[in-house]
């Protein structure tokens, strides 16, 4: 509905928010596939609109991706997003694309580059006093730990 009303009132970055937020919920209720199908018109919406919601887009469809197994394709949002992010200093988005990454390095048997990954989140919400981000990060570096013990 919203979408629909956004897109009558040619409201473009409305609609790029309500579908960058449907896709979410899909994701979240574990409709990847779907997800995806939708997202990738609210990445081209905000990249447009040149929004400074398009890199928290990016952390989404990245999510997605890496749900999906595609985690190359993951590394490249990611990356994308921390071009945006560093410059601009979000630290929460930082950290935030820096755990993702983490788990898309992962997952592509690059566990010593997802180590890193995992302990620049660590810091960041460790700065940011995040206890759940801080939390996360932690157990991102357990799996990578884990990953390099196992592999030699």
């Amino acid at each position: 509905m919203a979408e629909e009303l956004y897109e009558a009132a040619g409201d473009i970055r409305g609609l790029a928010h309500a579908i960058n937020n449907r896709a979410s919920v899909l994701g979240l209720t574990g409709r990847i596939d779907d997800a995806v199908a939708i997202h990738g018109r609210a990445l081209d919406l905000l990249r447009r609109t040149r929004n400074f919601a398009y890199p928290d887009a990016l952390l989404v469809a990245a999510d997605l991706r890496g749900r999906q197994g595609d985690h190359a394709a993951a590394e490249q949002h990611l990356r994308e997003a921390l071009a945006y992010y560093q410059p601009a200093q979000a630290r929460l988005g930082q950290a935030r694309a820096h755990l993702l990454l983490s788990a898309a390095l992962l997952g592509q048997g690059r566990a010593d580059q997802a180590l890193a990954q995992a302990r620049e989140s660590l810091a960041l919400y460790t700065q940011l006093a995040s206890e759940n981000g801080t939390k996360q990060a932690r157990a991102a570096e357990a799996d990578c730990l884990a990953a390099l013990s196992a592999a030699g």
